[in-house]
């Protein structure tokens, strides 16, 4: 049976938001689609970042599991996804939410100080096509996928509970950034994508128009709905 791999943050693992208990729970049916017709190892962890994922693939993805192939010398990396292999597992990777998030606490006792991301583009960008390439070498059928959108303003006041918003705010200068920030991230892994010959799984586009239905009260996890379209996605794209 066929394997399919999942490596991701909470989005991919299932997590949405019950304004109802006032806490985050998992999609129960996460992947269900898949698993009709192969295994589901999933891998992601709520609040990964891309190190967390480097770390994840290097531990499941054992090159004795599945027939072992390098990629030719002289092979143009972004040749299209047709030349990946055809058959053997498939890995599916999405990171970059956490990535592109900052430590909040840290901005809203200090808002004049300096902060990145937790983790920087360049490094974000780089550790990402290293996890790509180390999947493609054990044999897999690699995709990435492009970034839920956040909705800016719920976003805005989940993460400044307890604390300033407005040194928060300070800091930020306008909301909209959080939204932009995340999109670079997600065109980021576009381009890793793109460099590395793996198709991209457009996860952000079907939720654009639909936001303030498909996202969860805290403005960045997907709601039941949102999960179910997620999966549906994935399935069309895996085939």
């Amino acid at each position: 049976m066929k394997r399919i791999f999942i490596f991701g943050d909470s989005i991919l693992r299932g997590v949405y938001f019950s304004s109802e208990t006032g806490r985050h729970k998992l999609f129960a049916d996460r992947f269900s689609l898949l698993r009709e017709d192969a295994e589901v190892v999933n891998c992601s962890i709520m609040g990964a970042t891309i190190t967390t994922g480097e770390r994840l693939v290097k531990q499941r993805l054992e090159p004795a599991c599945v027939p072992a192939t390098e990629l030719q010398e002289g092979t143009d990396k972004a040749e299209s996804a047709d030349k990946q292999p055809d058959g053997g597992d498939v890995v599916i990777f999405e990171y970059g939410g956490n990535d592109a998030d900052y430590r909040w606490k840290d901005i809203s006792e200090n808002p004049s100080g300096a902060f990145l991301p937790n983790t920087p583009q360049d490094r974000y960008a780089a550790r990402y096509g290293e996890c790509v390439d180390y999947a493609k070498r054990t044999g897999a059928r690699v995709f990435l996928c492009s970034l839920v959108p956040l909705d800016e303003t719920r976003y805005m006041d989940w993460i400044s509970r307890g604390l300033s918003r407005s040194n928060i705010l300070k800091w930020l200068g306008d909301p909209s950034r959080l939204f932009r920030r995340q999109e670079d991230y997600s065109r980021t892994a576009e381009r890793v994508a793109a460099r590395c010959g793996c198709p991209v799984i457009d996860l952000r586009t079907p939720f654009l128009s639909r936001i303030p239905e498909l996202l969860s009260d805290d403005g960045i996890h997907p709601t039941p709905d949102g999960h179910r379209l997620i999966d549906r996605l994935i399935t069309e794209a895996v085939g």
